[in-house]
Parts: C-alpha cells; sequence; structure tokens
C-alpha cells in the first residue's frame, strides 16, 4: 500500500479544452469541476483554458492561483460548411490530434520539467495537443488524463449518426489505426481515466487506468415537493450542440411519441435545454401534438418537479451520461436506451427501465405513465441510489484518492 499523505507539490495545472466547460453547468462542465476541485487539494492549482475567448466558462472554479486562456485559432472561428470541410481533412490527415505549439509551449512553460508538478488533463485530444507524451517519463511532471468518453468510439457513433451504418463500417480500418496510435500516446501518462468500465484501456506499468462514473453537480439537498405521480410530463433535457441529444431526440420523436399519445393522450413532451431545439426540431414535430419547447432551464428543481419521468434516448456508445444520474438526484425515474446507461452498472428496478428498440421504449414510459405508485416510488429509488453512489462528493473524493496514490507511487519509487 501506498501511502495516503503525498509530498507537498510545486504546482497543479489543471487543462481543458473549452468544451468541458460551456456552457456552464451542463454535463462536460460538470465533470471537469469535480476533476479540477479534486486536484487542487493537492497543492496551488493554475487552469489553462483552451480555444476560449475568455475566462468566463470557469468563473465559478474557484481557488485557482491563475488562469491562463489559449484563444481559438482560425479553424474555431470558422462557421458552417467551411468549418465542417476544413474538421473533415483535418480528421482525415490527423491533424486534429497534431501537437500544436502554442499549447505545447504554454504548458510546457507552466509545468517545468520538475517531478513535483501535477498536470491534469480533461480529454485525450487536449493532451496529444499538449505534446507532454513526450516528457522524460521518471522524472518529468506526473500526468493524469481523463478521457471522458473515447475518441475512437465518437467517430464511429457520429459517422453511423450522420452517414449510416455502412459509412461507419467502412471507416472501421482507419479507426482501428487511430485508436491504436491513441492507445500508444495514453500509454505515456501515469493515470488514465474513462467514464465506463466498457471503455476501459489497460497499460503496461507503471501507466495505470481507472473507471471514475459521471455523477450530476447539481443535485439538491432537497427533492422537488411533487411527487413524480402529480405530472403527466415526460422530460427530455440536454444541450443542442450535443450531437447525441439531437439524434436522439429525433429517434424519440419518429419512433415512439405517437405510440405513447395512443395509450395516453393526456401525457405530454417538455423539451429543455440550451440552444435552438425548437427552430431545428420544428419538421419533427409539427404534425405531433403535446410537445412543449421550454428552452434553457434556470430553475433545474422546478423543471424536474413539472415532470413524472425523464427519458435518455441516445445511442452514442461511449463514456456514460450525466443526464441520467442528474434526473435521479431530482427523484425522478428514467427509461434509457442502453448506450445512455453505460458506466452507471445500476441494478434493475423501479429506478430505471432500460429498452432500445421503439416498442419497448413506448411501454416502459407507458407503465410510469399508467401506474402512479410505480412513477413514485421509481423517483424514491432514484433518489437513494444516485446519494448512495453517484454523488459528485463521493466521485470527487475517489478522484482525489486516485491522485494522491500517483503522487506517493512516485514519492516511493527506487
Amino acid at each position: 500500500m501506498h501511502r495516503t499523505d503525498p509530498p507537498a507539490l510545486r504546482k497543479v495545472l489543471f487543462v481543458t479544452h473549452r468544451i468541458g466547460v460551456s456552457p456552464p453547468g451542463v454535463g462536460g462542465w460538470q465533470r471537469s469541476k469535480m476533476f479540477y476541485d479534486a486536484a487542487r487539494r493537492l497543492g496551488p492549482t493554475e487552469i489553462v483554458l483552451v480555444d476560449s475567448e475568455s475566462a468566463n466558462p470557469i468563473r465559478d472554479f474557484e481557488g485557482a492561483a491563475e488562469r491562463h486562456v489559449l484563444e481559438p485559432d482560425r479553424f474555431y472561428l470558422k462557421r458552417g460548411i467551411e468549418r465542417q470541410l476544413i474538421r473533415i481533412r483535418r480528421v482525415l490527415g490527423n491533424a486534429e490530434y497534431a501537437e500544436e505549439a502554442r499549447l505545447s509551449d504554454l504548458v510546457r512553460r507552466l509545468a517545468g520539467d520538475a517531478p513535483d508538478t501535477l498536470v491534469v488533463i480533461r480529454y485525450a485530444k487536449t493532451y496529444w495537443r499538449t505534446g507532454l507524451w513526450r516528457r522524460p517519463r521518471v522524472t518529468g511532471p506526473l500526468i493524469c488524463i481523463d478521457v471522458d468518453d473515447r475518441d475512437d468510439q465518437r467517430m464511429t457513433s457520429r459517422l453511423t449518426a450522420g452517414f449510416g451504418r455502412a459509412a461507419a463500417a467502412a471507416a472501421q480500418p482507419y479507426i482501428r489505426l487511430f485508436a491504436a496510435a491513441l492507445k500508444r500516446r495514453l500509454a505515456r501518462a501515469d493515470l488514465v481515466c474513462f467514464a465506463a468500465g466498457a471503455d476501459l484501456w489497460s497499460f503496461a506499468a507503471p501507466t495505470r487506468s481507472v473507471v471514475i462514473p459521471n455523477a450530476p453537480g447539481h443535485a439538491p439537498a432537497e427533492l422537488p415537493e411533487a411527487k413524480p405521480s402529480s405530472s403527466r410530463a415526460l422530460l427530455f433535457l440536454g444541450t443542442f450542440a450535443h450531437a447525441p441529444n439531437r439524434t436522439g431526440l429525433s429517434w424519440f420523436l419518429r419512433h415512439c411519441w405517437r405510440g405513447i399519445l395512443e395509450k395516453h393522450p393526456d401525457a405530454r413532451l417538455r423539451i429543455a435545454g440550451y440552444g435552438p431545439w425548437e427552430e431545428n426540431m420544428r419538421a419533427e414535430t409539427k404534425e405531433l401534438a403535446n410537445v412543449d419547447f421550454v428552452g434553457a432551464v434556470d430553475d433545474l428543481g422546478a423543471e424536474y418537479g413539472a415532470s413524472r419521468i425523464a427519458l435518455c434516448p441516445g445511442f452514442e456508445a461511449s463514456g456514460s451520461k450525466v443526464k441520467l444520474g442528474e434526473a435521479m438526484a431530482f427523484g425522478r425515474a428514467v427509461v434509457s436506451t442502453t448506450a445512455s446507461s453505460r458506466g452507471y452498472e445500476l441494478p434493475p428496478g423501479p429506478a430505471l427501465r432500460i429498452a432500445d428498440d421503439p416498442e419497448a421504449f413506448v411501454a416502459a414510459c407507458c407503465a410510469y405513465l399508467a401506474d402512479d405508485a410505480l412513477a413514485d416510488r421509481g423517483g424514491a429509488e432514484a433518489r437513494r441510489l444516485q446519494q448512495e453512489t453517484l454523488s459528485a462528493a463521493a466521485i470527487t473524493d475517489r478522484i482525489e484518492a486516485e491522485l494522491r496514490a500517483l503522487v506517493c507511487a512516485r514519492s516511493d519509487a527506487p
């Protein structure tokens, strides 16, 4: 066993891309906040925010000794089709995962080459761009990478969503080569974190890999006053910019909502979250009844309190989805696809129903609509499970323990 009290660190450097903290409060931001809060318990901490035009997204990341903002290059200032064409060229040429001089120089200057520095980086792509995989393995700074959703799996999911299964299958030889290169880079880190056990890669010593599940950062101290059975609304809450949210909701609207209304014509669907949901989903909802577009939500407690259950109809098979744990924290049962429940490994029961085809998804939703006692029991069980195993405080403590063990292992090495 290693000592639990590591030697003092000169500095902790927390590096994240802007997608990990923007918009504030959403899933990526919540995971970044847990890693940041855990890291700063080990020593004076500085933040590097990559590809952002300001430090606003990290204004709630308290206690940082300094904040450094690396503005986006010209690619990130492009819009629309031009940006997508550049992205395709970059991916095919592996340029999106190339070392970037501006970022590499900044991180190397801040981290230095001393072993008493810990660098915590959100996302494998950001790590790749820093070039820290070239550092001296024994004498350089300690490196922890939070992969979160594995990049190769996201590539497959996005190709499937955008171009179909045939295109994704045709791209697999390239994606396998990319995954092998990514794994070689990650093997140069000291600690690699994944969001789900199904994503876990093992590495040769001394590199360790661990599973750090997602947890909601907005868990309320008390449940909404309204019981689930008091509402007839099904809630979908997610950010429009996240592609799996769009494809998942589109699937639900096309294949499930009419079937639910046939059995429960008084049911309502509430679509909430950042982004232009209404204008982009208008074509798919113009002939559907009882669909409400809520927009961005300031009071999550009120929104969950106005809902009977929450929906997680995503199909991207990578990482784990914060929205599932968040709904449970607010005392609402969840109907989810297998992909959206990855990483939680919850026991079967009233808190969570899993369904991957339209008929089963409709049946699961209707079961809660038909049975007030089941809706209330499912909400109470969801809250209990979240508080016991998926609280942000518990996950932050787990991250801290892993980081402390990492620092102790370095100091104990001969």
